[in-house]
């Protein structure tokens, strides 16, 4: 017996496959959104220095005047995002003259993007490899979990292992969304492109 013949046993493309195929497709369009998500997630924006706890971005200030370098390229000001004066003379209105590092982190605007894994976290200049690594452990993630979960998957089952996939993935995501330390969002940025990918293949077969 043929596979044309058993389909024709099984009869036509009815309300079954359909229901079927709308529930599957639906799992498959949420992975879309764990696997772009990082892009956003890690969204940057522009920062200067912070030099006291309760400040706020400001496209231009007295203050940041005082405290961050800059040079005039072109007509148009670019603030130094890395280091600031290591002198505060506001009284004087003068600026400093040597510079460190931003010892005292960072404040964000947040016009684009209220809040960020890039925020939370700092992860710029001298840290902004971490926000890249984040993005390559989801498709490091990817690549352990196509040949994992598609070898679960022919061993036992493909409904079992993407159901579980999608199960997991929901609550890896709301924990790595709630994470305190960048550890544990990357190990979340890892299970999230593990699962996903297993998410997309198993569906795709079903």
């Amino acid at each position: 017996m043929s596979f044309e013949d058993i389909l024709i046993i099984l009869g036509d493309f009815g309300r079954y496959q359909k229901y079927q195929v709308l529930l599957i497709s639906l799992a498959i369009s949420a992975s879309a959104w764990y696997d772009m998500g990082n892009t956003f997630l890690s969204g940057s924006s522009d920062h200067y220095c912070r030099v006291h706890k309760n400040q706020t971005y400001r496209i231009n200030s007295p203050l940041k005047n005082y405290t961050i370098p800059y040079k005039i390229d072109k007509g148009v000001i670019e603030w130094s995002q890395c280091v600031r004066y290591n002198r505060i003379l506001p009284e004087c209105h003068e600026r400093g003259t040597d510079v460190v590092r931003c010892d005292k982190g960072w404040v964000y605007d947040t016009r684009a993007y209220e809040s960020t894994v890039v925020h939370d976290f700092d992860l710029v200049c001298d840290n902004d490899w971490m926000k890249q690594l984040s993005k390559s452990l989801s498709q490091v993630g990817a690549l352990f979990g196509s040949y994992i979960l598609g070898q679960l998957a022919d061993r036992f089952g493909r409904k079992p292992i993407f159901v579980s996939s999608v199960s997991f993935a929901v609550i890896v995501t709301v924990i790595t969304s709630f994470a305190p330390v960048f550890s544990i969002f990357a190990i979340g940025q890892f299970l999230c492109g593990f699962l996903v990918i297993g998410i997309y293949n198993i569906g795709f077969v079903l």
